[in-house]
């Protein structure tokens, strides 16, 4: 088991790419951390890193307390599954699993235990003397996993497993892979560009763009308090709607002002922005699909502001409704429930919940409140 630690990591290339940026990282023993970003972002590189096949150009990298930045890939105790599997086309899946400890020169019996183990949790037993011509591509991973089980090491690192999945082995797999967390009880460090993957498997979640960590945090937290408009934006889906507003102080009050159309703010946000002088200034307003409601919702409820929309499409779902709305002149989406009656066309009052209101300043995107 191990802790990991990332002090002021950089990646730049001879062409001048600086792909990752100052990256600080405290990983705990036995954590499941995500780094989640678009492509581009620096994740993968990130993690090559601290598996030992990318170079490190600055920085430091620890594994418990060793510095291991000079270390071999194969000295560090860590474990890849990669995105295309690597498996042995001419090996059995049972020789596939075994390869990395004949290599190491274990024992025979030990090695056999081992395979044998991991397979009876992967439920690969059945599988152990084909091929992976024979497999399909969940089975294939599970062997992939597998592989990296037998080892026992300190760190299981994971770059973008399941990518080559479809839709719905996606999600079985996704189950499996905590699952495998829980019951190994090491520390995962996990890559994808899958928000919902960041979501749902990981307790700790690290937003990366342009090679720059954004924000750290718990699925919740990142959720619930982004640090800035890109984090967001990419986390949550439909993703949240942004709306320029204006903010005006009448009577000693603090209103919004999107286009002609005022709305108050709760006393909270509007203290913050008086104090930090956004008066008779521009911001973006955040709000998530899932705060806009019908207006028969919410009636009797306190802390909601009633607007008009017009209904661009309503998209029903089965299970929800999203309803594409003009607002003001401004496109947002807002997510309903599924015995809604609203068509495309219909003009709309929606409710939107101010307690969940995000603020962000439209130049630096960062978040007021």
């Amino acid at each position: 088991m191990a802790k990991l630690s990332l002090i002021n990591i950089n990646k730049s290339y001879e062409n001048g790419y600086h792909a990752v940026k100052d990256v600080n990282l405290e990983i705990d023993d036995k954590e499941f951390v995500v780094l989640v970003g678009p492509s581009g972002c620096g994740k993968s590189t990130t993690l090559r890193m601290i598996a030992g096949i990318e170079d490190i150009s600055s920085g430091e990298l620890y594994i418990g307390d060793k510095l291991v930045n000079e270390a071999e890939a194969k000295d560090r105790d860590i474990a890849m599954v990669f995105q295309n599997y690597a498996l042995y086309p001419h090996m059995s899946v049972y020789e596939n699993m075994a390869f990395a400890l004949k290599l190491k020169k274990v024992d025979k019996k030990e090695i056999d235990k081992r395979v044998k183990e991991a397979a009876k949790t992967l439920s690969l037993e059945a599988l152990l003397d084909r091929k992976p011509k024979e497999l399909s591509g969940g089975q294939r991973q599970r062997v992939a996993l597998g592989r990296s089980i037998v080892r026992e090491p300190k760190v299981f690192l994971m770059d973008e497993p399941l990518s080559n999945l479809d839709a719905k082995l996606r999600v079985t797999m996704r189950t499996e892979i905590s699952k495998l967390h829980k019951k190994l009880n090491t520390t995962f460090i996990y890559v994808t560009h899958d928000q919902t993957e960041a979501m749902t498997m990981g307790t700790k979640i690290v937003v990366m763009k342009d090679g720059v960590v954004q924000q750290i945090g718990s699925p919740m937290t990142i959720y619930e308090k982004p640090a800035n408009m890109f984090v967001a934006s990419f986390i949550g889906s439909p993703q949240m709607n942004f709306i320029d507003v204006n903010v005006i102080e009448k009577n000693y009050r603090v209103y919004g002002l999107i286009n002609e159309k005022t709305f108050e703010l709760p006393k909270d946000m509007a203290a913050r922005l008086k104090k930090l002088n956004y008066v008779n200034k521009t911001i973006k307003i955040g709000v998530r699909p899932e705060h806009i409601y019908e207006v028969h919702d919410v009636e009797g409820k306190e802390d909601y502001n009633i607007m008009d929309a017009q209904v661009e499409i309503a998209e029903h779902l089965g299970s929800e409704t999203y309803l594409r709305l003009n607002l003001q002149g401004c496109n947002i989406i807002a997510r309903v429930g599924a015995s809604t009656k609203i068509e495309s066309g219909c003009k709309i009052k929606i409710a939107i919940d101010t307690k969940c209101i995000h603020m962000f300043d439209i130049e630096t995107e960062k978040t007021i409140f």
